[in-house]
């Protein structure tokens, strides 16, 4: 089984796993060690990769190209992008605080994590930014070339666009979604069990 053969089989799969584990949906910390580790049990070495993501819709692709800089040109015509990875304070209200004030202060995380292996990327949890009432379809996850450069793009259904760009960030391994065994344990033994056909 290559990377990408398994990262297809895991993109309707993950989610709903972990739905079901913990009646709630928690992110890409948790999503992307889940692949890592089903990914190890099948031989295939998966590493976390650091980014922040901008998920546009098309008006708001338009707009750039008609030169339009702020929320409320985009707001007129339609526009509308979702950040994700920025994280918030949840009491001062910035966005983009530095990661370790975000951790120590609000158990939160300054970024967004997906998985690599084999030249590619798969991203189990862009589906949070969806947006159908503003022509964003992430579905449930995406899979792509992972190209030899900080930055790049992957167009989504009716003309949307994800732009990722890498950050050196590493604190999310001290997360508990990360660090401990117990939180993924019973959704990655699933899931193996699942993929072996049980």
């Amino acid at each position: 089984m290559t990377a990408e053969e398994l990262f297809t089989s895991l993109v309707p799969l993950i989610a709903p796993a972990i739905e079901e584990r913990w009646g709630r949906y928690n992110g890409c910390i948790l999503a992307t060690r889940v692949a890592v580790d089903v990914a190890r049990y099948f031989g295939i070495i998966a590493r976390p990769l650091a980014v922040r993501a901008i998920v546009c819709n098309s008006e708001f692709l338009l707009g750039v190209e008609r030169g339009e800089t702020t929320v409320e040109e985009m707001a007129a015509h339609d526009g509308y992008a979702v950040g994700v990875g920025f994280g918030r304070d949840p009491i001062t209200g910035l966005i983009g605080c530095d990661s370790a004030h975000m951790a120590k202060r609000h158990n939160a995380w300054n970024g967004h994590l997906i998985v690599t292996a084999e030249g590619i990327f798969a991203d189990f949890s862009i589906q949070q930014a969806e947006r159908p009432q503003r022509s964003i379809i992430t579905g449930p996850g995406i899979i792509g070339l992972l190209p030899d450069k900080q930055a790049w793009t992957v167009e989504l259904e009716g003309g949307a666009m994800v732009q990722y760009r890498c950050i050196h960030e590493k604190t999310f391994r001290t997360a508990p979604d990360w660090a401990k065994a117990s939180n993924r344990a019973q959704i990655v033994a699933k899931l193996i069990c699942h993929l072996n056909g049980g």
